[in-house]
């Protein structure tokens, strides 16, 4: 039996490593697990929605480039972008 752990996941498609590094530091600093996975052909709001609707805490990083966007309350759909 596998058993996943409530985790952030972060969707990326080609991703700065700089940004990437620093959101999976601030992360780990909270004491929270993270998975990232990478897709190709996804645009910033279908990486950050699939991520938070696919994490149990219902929370989801996208990166694309250097753009950001965090998805926390599913029933919105509007995510965050920095």
């Amino acid at each position: 039996m596998i058993i996943k752990k409530p985790s952030i996941y972060i969707y990326v498609n080609n991703p700065d490593q700089a940004v990437l590094h620093e959101i999976c530091s601030g992360i780990e600093e909270e004491g929270v697990f993270y998975e990232i996975t990478g897709f190709s052909g996804q645009e910033l709001r279908e990486l950050t929605w699939k991520a938070a609707n696919d994490s149990m805490l219902g929370a989801g990083v996208g990166v694309k480039g250097s753009s950001v966007a965090f998805m926390e309350d599913l029933k919105e759909m509007l995510p965050y972008y920095a």
